[in-house]
């Protein structure tokens, strides 16, 4: 068959929630051949037996990678995507799975229908360990419309990326100056996901919550939750990537608005208990930037407080733990 979406996994050490992921995504109901390809990264915890019994069961919609070394997310993810055959591609993380059978169908037909957007994300929910529920990611209005680069580089990550369908086109993955750009940082991946994408056109964001998310209070906690304690590092990292981005687009957009709200939002983090780090090296990396910089990253401080404060208050009023269209 010739897929029309191409399905990627990572997987490593995931052994207890790969199962709910791998039926999500093969349960989806299309009108259309898709195909789900998974990097099993080296893990030792059972995960290769579970994926072998799944290739068993579904060889001609299933492949799977078995790494004979630990490559990485990074590298992981990027063979992956080397293996794609479809128009379009969506991705999963193994320890998330899709809460809507008809995911790939409705997104499909939106990107069918509107050649200028390049991908369609949707709301979350956020779930504990073991998959139950907890709580809606996105409120009315931040759902239901389209986002430009502007919206990434002042206000950041607003749809989840495992949510996401894109046009395959959208990465010359092939390309050296492409594959310079991917490996520049272990992490950032999603920025640059994302910067690619917006260059290419909008995303439009479905209201329907179509993932669930396991959050900072699971086992397999997010990223960011394991790294709290890492924030400046990360930052500094960040910066790096936003300065590669600039040379890959040769001056084409201005990317320091991103760094002024990263830096923005772990201060406002630090300020809640969020994440941990000495305020001096903070103060460091402010002092190096131009005082514009310096100005932007005041206001989206000031910003970054005031809308999680009215998220606050806009979910005691609202009924946050499901989807009421």
């Amino acid at each position: 068959m010739q897929p029309l979406v191409s399905i990627t996994v990572i997987a490593y050490k995931h052994a207890k929630y790969l199962p709910a992921c791998l039926d999500s995504l093969l349960g989806q109901k299309t009108n259309f051949d898709y195909e789900v390809i998974v990097g099993e990264d080296c893990s030792n915890d059972g995960s290769r037996e579970i994926l072998l019994d799944y290739l068993a069961r579904y060889p001609d919609k299933l492949k799977v990678i078995i790494n004979e070394e630990n490559l990485g997310a990074s590298k992981n993810g990027y063979n992956v995507l080397l293996q794609c055959r479809g128009k379009y591609i969506a991705g999963c993380e193994s320890d998330d799975f899709w809460c809507d059978e008809y995911k790939l169908q409705k997104q499909v037909d939106y990107l069918e229908a509107h050649p200028e957007i390049s991908a369609v994300g949707s709301n979350h929910f956020y779930v504990d360990d073991d998959g139950n529920r907890r709580r809606l990611a996105l409120r009315k209005g931040q759902t239901d419309r389209v986002y430009h680069l502007k919206d990434f580089l002042y206000r950041g990550f607003i749809v989840h990326g495992n949510t996401l369908l894109r046009r395959s086109d959208a990465f010359p993955i092939h390309d050296e100056k492409y594959q310079k750009l991917r490996f520049t940082a272990p992490t950032q991946g999603d920025v640059v996901t994302r910067c690619l994408l917006y260059d290419k056109g909008g995303i439009y964001v479905f209201p329907e919550p179509m993932l669930c998310h396991r959050d900072g209070t699971a086992v397999a906690s997010s990223f960011t939750a394991q790294n709290k304690n890492r924030a400046i590092f990360y930052t500094k990292m960040h910066r790096d990537i936003l300065l590669a981005l600039n040379e890959y687009f040769g001056g084409k957009y201005d990317f320091t608005p991103k760094l002024c709200h990263r830096m923005g939002r772990i201060l406002v983090s630090r300020m809640i208990g969020g994440m941990q780090f000495d305020i001096k090296e903070f103060n460091e990396l402010l002092r190096a930037m131009k005082p514009s910089h310096r100005l932007l990253t005041v206001w989206q401080i000031n910003r970054i407080a005031l809308e999680r404060a009215w998220n606050a208050v806009y979910w005691k009023l609202h009924d946050r733990s499901q989807y009421k269209g």
